[in-house]
């Protein structure tokens, strides 16, 4: 055998032996690679969407327990909210679906939303009443707050009847469960203006109806406003109060009274029957009772 043979032969066993490790190698790796691919290919794009997971009211100010983050295989369209931290504290300016995607188009920046008309529900008014400390229950209602406005008559200018202590007036719960929109210069509406202003008026969310109602106070009385407390939005019926529900009760002697003794029967009256039978000296008495 020779040399040249033999180095063939030994040339030939390497490269069979590299050839045989860089198979097994390939044949190891290979799965591995095509699951990747494969993942690759079914895994489909996702894009973030905030949507909301109640419905929510034309002109409501949106919380972060009020949407969610949502991963929608469709690209969303342009001015589409697509993070939760973009989403928080702004206005709906229209009744947005459970479920639905917020947008520029269905809610405004709170930075845009300070004008009043924005935050107004559907279908309501904005009015203002002049308020002082007193009828405003000490300046402590707040943008977003519910309340009573109850209406005091001015019959109180009048001298007071007879046998009445004061003068005749009314007070008269007129509207129940309204919205509160702006207190002064601050409205519902985060980081609005003026909120260190002194406060004279409030403005309230009504109907059409009610904000004519509201127009006539001034012509009856003075209104004054009863907070309600935060989730509680049952009306019930009130009746009118006036100044005779005031008028305190008549003065009552506290002693015992005396109580006097029944009077005794009267004694029964009687008469006598006298009976003679034969001689004289027999006589008989019979006393008989009842009147003459």
């Amino acid at each position: 055998m020779s040399i040249r043979w033999v180095k063939r032969a030994l040339t030939a066993g390497l490269f069979l032996t590299a050839g045989v490790f860089y198979l097994s190698e390939f044949l190891a790796v290979q799965p591995g690679r095509d699951q990747k691919a494969q993942a690759a290919i079914v895994a489909p794009a996702t894009f973030p969407v905030i949507r909301a997971v109640k419905p929510l009211a034309h002109g409501s100010v949106i919380g972060p327990d009020e949407v969610e983050l949502h991963l929608s295989p469709v690209a969303p369209p342009k001015g589409a909210i697509t993070s939760l931290e973009n989403a928080t504290d702004r206005i709906a300016v229209r009744d947005i679906a459970n479920a639905e995607p917020l947008s520029d188009i269905n809610t405004v920046a709170a930075a845009e939303g300070t004008n009043l008309s924005q935050v107004i529900p559907q279908g309501l008014r904005a009015v203002a009443l002049r308020v002082s400390e007193v009828s405003s229950v000490a300046n402590l209602i707040k943008p977003g707050d519910r309340v009573d406005v109850l209406v005091v008559s001015n019959a109180a200018r009048t001298p007071p009847a007879a046998g009445m202590l004061f003068p005749p007036a009314q007070a008269v719960t007129v509207l129940q469960n309204v919205p509160v929109l702006a207190v002064g210069g601050v409205t519902v509406v985060p980081g609005s203006k003026d909120s260190n202003a002194p406060v004279r008026t409030v403005a309230l969310a009504v109907t059409p109806r009610q904000a004519a109602m509201m127009a006539l106070v001034p012509t009856v009385g003075s209104e004054y406003l009863s907070l309600r407390p935060a989730n509680d939005e049952v009306e019930i019926a009130t009746a009118p109060v006036s100044t005779r529900d005031l008028q305190p009760n008549q003065a009552v002697d506290e002693r015992p009274a005396r109580v006097a003794s029944p009077p005794a029967p009267p004694r029964p009256r009687t008469r006598t029957i006298e009976v003679i039978a034969g001689k004289s000296d027999n006589v008989s008495r019979v006393s008989l009772a009842g009147d003459r």
